[in-house]
């Protein structure tokens, strides 16, 4: 994390506690010009703290370390820069937006995939790995493994209604309109989270830490 080490942290919250970042990002594809990969460091005023890493580039594909299970949950086969190669070959007449939207877009292939597939696997966005006091946790395929003192022992997640990952939040905004449970991923989650991201982008551009105001 690089910044001023004199500089004094105003009070700071995110998602609900104080913190402060230091981010690199990086620009690696001529053709888009703009972040395509970024490392950051997010520390908050409780002591606790988190690393990320994020690259867009599709060449390494951290599903490898999942299980070989999808961000949508699908089971999938190895296939390095496929996305890269897809995009290279389909460009060409066609507007690459138009091409995300027919391929990833609602009523696309990609999404009759998921509804008709027997019941997927949870959805996830990377490898995560939280390490606490007694034990280190990361997602499983239908759960959580817990590594602790004694080995590991995976607890399974209980199912929803629909989809995994997209039903339960979904499940979550009906509940929240109907006034029966209060939303997670409420307004004041979003907002912090994009806070997040613009810190993540303006530490990279000044080359500093970013202390994030009090909401």
């Amino acid at each position: 994390m690089v910044g001023d080490p004199t500089s004094q942290p105003q009070t700071a919250r995110v998602n609900g506690l104080q913190g402060e970042q230091g981010a690199h990002a990086a620009v690696l594809d001529p053709a888009r010009p703009t972040e395509g990969c970024c490392t950051t460091f997010l520390a908050f005023g409780n002591g606790a703290a988190a690393s990320m890493v994020y690259s867009g580039y599709d060449h390494f594909d951290s599903d490898e370390f999942h299980f070989w299970i999808g961000e949508s949950g699908q089971p999938k086969t190895a296939a390095h820069a496929s996305s890269r190669r897809s995009l290279r070959q389909s460009t060409a007449d066609t507007a690459e937006a138009a091409v995300r939207a027919q391929r990833y877009g609602y009523g696309s292939p990609f999404w009759k995939a998921i509804q008709s597939a027997h019941r997927p696997h949870q959805p996830h966005f990377g490898v995560l790995i939280a390490t606490c006091e007694k034990a280190d946790a990361r997602p499983s395929a239908d759960g959580v493994l817990l590594y602790t003192h004694d080995g590991v022992q995976e607890v399974a997640l209980p199912a929803g209604q629909s989809v995994p990952g997209y039903g339960d939040v979904l499940d979550e905004m009906v509940a929240a309109v109907q006034g029966q449970a209060a939303a997670v991923h409420d307004g004041r989650w979003g907002r912090d989270t994009l806070a997040v991201c613009l810190a993540i982008l303006q530490s990279a551009r000044e080359g500093r830490e970013i202390f994030l105001p009090a909401a």
